[in-house]
């Protein structure tokens, strides 16, 4: 079993925002908190040490009293972001996390662990679709993620494909892989926010 103690979050806050007319994704009020910090709350016991990524309101994110890391490198996508929090990870594993997916099961380690300790990575496929940016990864392999980043790649998906990843089918959690885009995905998940007793 991989203790929290073992384990470094890292939560991606670097999106542009462009279909919520660039606001801060993670930063946007849903029910009384904000998104960032209802997943700060679900990965809280999974966790011992969490890292925000951001490239943006860094102020703000230093107020949720977590490390914050900028992720200089505006224009690389999310990988640019996890590829920094990674310089400061020391724990055997890693588990990252989207900053606009509020729901995020609070048992991700547990659901990821069997697979992540036979392949080293572990990443859900939900519904026939991949969440490349949730995964558990021994830090070990996280040198050859910054190798493939180094050399000009951006996509987690093909880095998946060159390390011959299999995803972890996750299909009975589907609501908590639900993220926000849009301004319906924001109201759906407000919708959400209540069956799931989040407050």
């Amino acid at each position: 079993m991989i203790e929290a103690t073992n384990v470094t979050g890292i939560v991606l806050c670097g999106g542009k925002g462009s279909r919520l007319d660039g606001r801060d994704k993670p930063l946007i009020e849903l029910g009384s908190k904000t998104i960032v910090e209802h997943i700060l709350d679900r990965l809280a016991l999974q966790c011992d040490r969490i890292i925000l990524s951001c490239t943006r309101n860094v102020a703000l994110y230093e107020t949720l009293n977590h490390e914050v890391v900028v992720d200089l490198d505006l224009e690389e996508g999310p990988l640019g972001g996890l590829n920094a929090a990674l310089q400061s990870v020391t724990t055997e594993w890693v588990l990252t996390v989207p900053g606009d997916a509020p729901f995020v099961p609070q048992n991700l380690t547990t659901l990821l662990e069997k697979d992540a300790q036979k392949q080293g990575i572990a990443f859900p496929t939900v519904d026939n679709q991949q969440h490349n940016l949730t995964m558990l990864m021994d830090r070990r392999r996280s040198n050859n993620l910054q190798t493939f980043y180094k050399n000009g790649g951006r996509a987690v998906k093909k880095w998946f494909l060159d390390e011959k990843i299999q995803s972890t089918n996750l299909d009975d959690y589907s609501v908590h892989f639900f993220n926000i885009n849009t301004e319906s995905q924001l109201a759906k998940a407000s919708q959400l926010l209540a069956s799931l007793n989040d407050s």
